[in-house]
């Protein structure tokens, strides 16, 4: 019996002390990615669609790029760089987009993110009002047309 101890031993003692805990990683698990930039990183609202070219690392072919939190259809480039076209739809307003890149499980996570301008002061200014014509009605009157004078105007402003 004292044989059979020592043998049983010898086998699971050198086993207990090499096991460690593994890394999600060491398992094949995805790494959580990361974006240094993105090309281009602005449009004017309006402009027709594009090829989105995002740079960083810890990407692989199950990568996914995210614009506002939903799924773009993703090109795997490399580790460090995938593309995706951005529908004309994505950039029809003037608005601040958050991009990120999405590794699923095991291990993975959502990356930073990066900021993308869709339309910038230069293409849509804010407009300012120096007057109204008339200035004044009084309540209960007929239809007026009102005359607003200013600055910054562009095709698509709406009184309200």
């Amino acid at each position: 019996m004292a044989m059979k101890l020592k043998f049983i031993l010898f086998l699971f003692i050198p086993l207990f002390f090499s096991c460690k805990k593994k890394s999600p990683l060491d398992n094949g698990g995805n790494p959580v990615p990361s974006i240094t930039t993105i090309t281009p990183n602005n449009a004017t609202a309006g402009d027709p669609s594009f090829t989105l070219t995002v740079n960083g690392q810890n990407f692989n072919n199950s990568s996914l790029i995210r614009w506002n939190g939903n799924n773009l259809v993703t090109n795997f480039i490399s580790a460090t760089q995938l593309t995706a076209t951005v529908s004309d739809i994505l950039i029809s307003v003037p608005q601040v987009d958050t991009i990120t890149v999405f590794n699923p499980t095991p291990g993975g996570g959502l990356s930073n993110s990066v900021y993308f301008n869709c339309g910038s002061s230069q293409s849509n200014p804010s407009p300012s009002i120096t007057s109204l014509s008339p200035a004044s009605v009084n309540a209960g009157s007929t239809n007026f047309t009102l005359t607003v004078n200013g600055n910054n105007f562009i095709s698509s402003s709406v009184i309200n």
